[in-house]
């Protein structure tokens, strides 16, 4: 029945239902799946709970180092250590000194963002990718975040500049800040194993959706699990090629410095 007004299924699935039809949040299954507002410290809260009742170990504080040997990764905090056979590295920055492989897939960056409150009865969506997907926003709470995606030239600097001017924010409400992150050369996150199968990453997605992250943790998950990395090719880890490590060669250590 939406189709008949002649737009797009992908444009009424956010767009339209949030805007003709007066509601909000999780407004389609698609749009729930992709970007829905999420409460990410209660999130955090829940995660750990349900993997603490799964046996799982929490190691509060910041990473300091990792090792990798024949008998696995060892991850060490401010406090403690922990021995596994797997490492996944999850990280939105730091990802290259902590792991050395990653070096050559990533680079330090910092994206301009911009966050103003929305003019009283402003309805936008609940979030949006622009300019040839060169543009992230995000609503949340009365606020409009605006981030570009990307390294490089691609990255709209410009429209940071004007889009503000151009929506409804409030007056004297615009801010403006450099958020440090690392990008890949691409701009695409990398997702899934590295060339020594004990080790997985996600990272590098800078000012993307927190909901890549679940899909990235699902990927990672079946790729353990299967043998097989189930990844899209675009996003996989393996698509930026590392120097391989030589099985006899000495475990690696990598230490970052403290935060």
């Amino acid at each position: 029945m939406l189709r008949e007004d002649g737009f797009p299924g992908e444009f009424l699935d956010h767009y339209m239902l949030e805007t003709r039809f007066d509601v909000s949040g999780f407004t389609a299954g698609y749009w729930s799946a992709d970007d829905g507002d999420v409460d990410l410290r209660q999130l955090v809260r829940l995660v750990h709970r349900a993997a603490r009742e799964q046996g799982a170990q929490a190691l509060p504080g910041p990473l300091r180092a990792l090792e990798l040997g024949a008998g696995g990764a060892v991850v060490h905090t401010e406090r403690s250590a922990l021995r596994a056979e797997r490492l996944v590295l999850a990280t939105d920055r730091g990802a290259a000194t902590l792991l050395p492989p990653l070096l050559d897939r990533l680079q330090p960056g910092g994206g301009t963002r911009v966050r103003f409150a929305l003019q009283k009865g402003a309805v936008l969506p609940a979030s949006a990718r622009t300019a040839d997907g060169r543009l992230a926003w995000q609503t949340s709470r009365g606020t409009l975040t605006l981030a570009g995606l990307g390294p490089g030239p691609a990255s709209p600097e410009d429209l940071l500049d004007v889009l503000p001017e151009r929506l409804p924010a409030a007056p004297g409400t615009i801010q403006r800040w450099i958020e440090p992150d690392e990008a890949t050369l691409d701009g695409l996150p990398l997702v899934g194993p590295l060339e020594d199968p004990r080790v997985a990453v996600a990272c590098g997605f800078g000012p993307l959706a927190a909901s890549h992250a679940f899909a990235a943790a699902g990927w990672i998950a079946d790729a353990v699990t299967s043998g097989r990395d189930p990844t899209p090719a675009p996003l996989r880890a393996s698509r930026i090629q590392g120097p391989r490590r030589d099985p006899g060669a000495p475990a690696l250590r990598a230490d970052r410095p403290g935060e």
